[in-house]
């Protein structure tokens, strides 16, 4: 399944790197549903920890144990942005890297990047996104919500209550979380206790990411 050791050192076959502990909760979630093993989930603090902890991994022993390595980052309103500094950090240390998002670059070791929500059209969206479209989706969670939405309405009706376009997806996911059996829940430990519907077809194309990563 997956890894909990610290970062910096590479002892399994694949590598999932992702910004932080809430990213880690959530796939590892995510690899327990789909049965990918032999995966080492890797939280960095950050995204722009990147560069440094790939120079940390190259010192602590370099990435000869990896298979393939995964890279997870939100868009941040940038998704070329976002792909373009990935890419920056793995040339840093003489990683190859793909021409785009989710392409799988062959090498030693194979190098996959996803920024979130995958294959998404509109810039700028992230991790949140997908999955309150999974919980609106989902029969269980639609009158949940449905109540969301409602709140967030009227909230919209205050003028002095507002929120910046990256934090909305966050409150409406804290607004939806509130509603479960235990409110005080974040994304990644609501992901582990199943309250968001992690096997939605909303997550197909992360699932494929990371079926892609272990194939051959």
């Amino acid at each position: 399944m997956t890894d909990k050791s610290k970062p910096g050192k590479v002892e399994k076959a694949h590598l999932l790197i992702v910004e932080g502990n809430d990213e880690k909760n959530f796939f590892e979630a995510m690899l327990r549903l789909s049965t990918v093993s032999d995966f080492q989930v890797m939280d960095i603090g950050g995204k722009d920890k990147l560069r440094a902890e790939l120079r940390a991994i190259n010192n602590e022993g370099g990435f000869d144990n990896a298979k393939s390595i995964g890279i997870v980052r939100d868009g941040d309103g940038n998704n070329q942005g976002a792909f373009d500094s990935v890419c920056s950090a793995l040339k840093s240390v003489k990683l190859p890297f793909p021409s785009r998002p989710l392409e799988l670059c062959e090498g030693e070791p194979r190098i996959s990047i996803m920024i979130m929500p995958p294959e998404e059209v509109e810039s700028g969206r992230m991790l949140e996104d997908l999955c309150l479209e999974a919980v609106a989706k989902d029969p269980d969670t639609q009158s949940a919500m449905l109540c969301v939405d409602d709140y967030f309405g009227c909230l919209g009706e205050q003028a002095d209550i507002t929120h910046k376009p990256n934090a909305l997806p966050k409150a409406r996911l804290h607004a939806f979380l509130a509603s479960r059996p235990d409110p005080d829940l974040r994304l990644g430990e609501a992901a582990q206790r199943g309250y968001i519907p992690l096997d939605s077809p909303v997550f197909k194309p992360v699932v494929n990411f990371l079926r892609q990563l272990t194939a051959g």
